[in-house]
């Protein structure tokens, strides 16, 4: 992939279609001191390399970051290396951010890593955010659940949410049931989790939500804090269900979160039916002679050029026509 950006100002969308690749690679920042960022998916690090100085850095007492020194062709280099279990793009933004002080600043390392642990504490030392995937996803249960409020009004849409209590399908109506899938990527590419996500779970349709993000500006996007925040004022006197839901989903107050994110374009609504390409527990039990022996089933979709349905309620008005 050809990276014709800032490295120090990748987009989220850019971040992610790299960590996705599991490729390694390495990716040189303009500037001087010269840095490299070194993406290892396979290991879930990511990896900041710049000519040693001293003093080293302090941050032994930080429970996802190390420091090293490595030698090569009787050059000396210090290595930060970040954790990225769980927040690729934060730990991405806390390398950038030390790269931004040694080279825009003019800081010597250590102080160039103390500002950045400033700058980042919530993502190195505070409550464990969720990833970047189910940010993501939350992100677009939100943008679904908000158009739901002014629908059905809150107590219909908060008690339809069922996803963040581990029902199969995000929402749940008498009429139909509702699985929702957000990307950030330029196609209608979902990743569908086990075989039984896009099965009905009774006898009323199964319609999956498909939703196209992108970054966005501080005045066209909207991050996922100030996403949750205006579906809590949104709620009404019901806001106390919305905080037990949000803390199923795994969101925190005090977690980090993405930068700011906008619709690419509009949701589309997509009919499970004998004609859409959907691994379930029938198709498999049809065209598998041991299907007990399979476990763990998890397979990414374009659905960019299929036929997308009419939208039904409640969604109508959140989907394209």
């Amino acid at each position: 992939m050809e990276i014709r950006d800032d490295v120090r100002r990748l987009t989220l969308q850019t971040v992610d279609h790299l960590w996705a690749s599991g490729a390694p690679i390495q990716l040189a920042i303009s500037g001087q001191p010269e840095c490299w960022l070194r993406l290892e998916p396979a290991h879930s690090k990511l990896t900041l390399v710049t000519p040693f100085q001293v003093p080293a850095p302090k941050i032994k007492h930080l429970r996802n970051v190390s420091y090293a020194i490595s030698a090569e062709n009787g050059d000396e280099h210090s290595e930060i290396a970040v954790a990225a279990d769980n927040d690729i793009f934060g730990a991405y933004s806390f390398l950038a951010t030390i790269a931004d002080n040694l080279q825009t600043e003019g800081y010597p390392l250590a102080d160039a890593v103390n500002g950045a642990i400033t700058a980042h504490r919530h993502v190195l030392e505070a409550q464990p955010s969720l990833g970047t995937e189910r940010q993501i996803g939350l992100f677009g249960e939100l943008l679904m659940l908000r158009h739901l409020i002014k629908k059905v009004g809150p107590a219909l849409a908060l008690d339809s949410w069922q996803g963040p209590i581990g029902e199969e399908h995000d929402f749940v109506f008498p009429s139909a049931d509702f699985e929702v899938k957000t990307t950030v990527r330029e196609t209608r590419s979902h990743v569908i989790a086990g075989l039984a996500q896009l099965q009905p779970t009774t006898n009323k349709p199964l319609v999956l939500v498909s939703i196209q993000l992108t970054g966005g500006s501080s005045q066209t996007g909207t991050s996922l804090d100030a996403l949750v925040g205006t579906v809590r004022s949104e709620t009404r006197g019901y806001q106390h269900l919305l905080d037990d839901l949000l803390r199923s989903a795994g969101w925190h107050p005090d977690g980090t979160y993405a930068p700011t994110l906008t619709l690419r374009t509009t949701p589309r609504a997509y009919v499970i039916d004998e004609d859409f390409p959907a691994l379930t527990p029938r198709v498999v039990a049809n065209h598998c002679s041991r299907p007990d022996l399979i476990s763990e089933v998890s397979y990414r979709i374009d659905v960019t050029n299929l036929p997308h349905s009419s939208p039904r309620h409640p969604i109508d008005g959140f989907v394209e026509e």
